[in-house]
């Protein structure tokens, strides 16, 4: 979807999982931040170069592993996924992320995801 090289911060929808952690929510939270900083990263990885503003990843907590996903419009530039995507985790952390098992936020500019299942194939 084109959105012009801009972010466009009027269109943005989420969907949370209604099922919250239910033990050792500080442990989730940090295990979470440490998974989106990693994908944050490996998504605004010049994405000039590779033409994939994308990055996919996991990371086990206890017996359970949580997956996820970030992926950014092509058309925006590298900043412009960084900071699309970091105003996600900024804006939707301490109400749709705090102790849910999943989110996942749409928009035309960029999107994350992450749950306590495999929801992508690989």
């Amino acid at each position: 979807m084109n959105t012009k090289g801009r972010i466009r911060y009027d269109s943005f929808f989420n969907m949370t999982n209604v099922k919250n952690v239910s033990s050792n929510a500080e442990q989730f939270k940090n295990k979470r931040k440490d998974l989106f900083h990693k994908l944050l990263l490996g998504a605004t990885k010049d994405v000039s170069d590779s033409n994939d503003a994308y990055a996919v990843g996991e990371t086990r907590i206890g017996r359970n592993k949580m997956y996820a996903m970030m992926q950014c419009a092509l058309d925006l530039t590298t900043n412009g996924c960084y900071v699309c995507l970091e105003w996600i985790i900024g804006r939707y952390d301490s109400f749709y992320f705090d102790r849910r098992q999943g989110t996942r936020v749409l928009s035309r500019s960029c999107s994350l995801r992450y749950e306590l299942y495999p929801f992508l194939r690989r």
